[in-house]
């Protein structure tokens, strides 16, 4: 399933204002992103853990701006792939696309 669609383009920068590439924040364990998706939108940052049991795994953190809604599930409001239509059991049924 595609869950969702669209851009992205890296936000961070470096501590002269510069902008940092995609490359270089993974290599720095930190990732700063906007999200211009069919669903998802807005601010993101992807964090790699450190430590413990988490060691070596990313975090991904929503950040507080327009489109930051702690009250809104995305995933339970909208299911349904951004490239057909269908549900995971519409998929695994074989049933055909509704955007055809």
């Amino acid at each position: 399933m595609i869950w969702d669609s669209g851009t992205v383009e890296s936000i961070k920068k470096d501590d002269k204002g510069e902008p940092v590439s995609l490359e270089k924040s993974y290599d720095m364990g930190r990732i700063e992103v906007e999200l211009h998706g069919k669903k998802l939108k807005g601010g993101y940052n992807i964090v790699r853990m450190k430590g413990g049991k988490m060691r070596g795994n990313w975090l991904l953190m929503k950040q507080d701006d327009k489109y930051a809604n702690s009250k809104k599930d995305i995933v339970e409001k909208e299911p349904k792939s951004s490239d057909t239509g269908r549900s995971l059991e519409e998929i695994a049924k074989g049933e055909k696309s509704r955007k055809q």
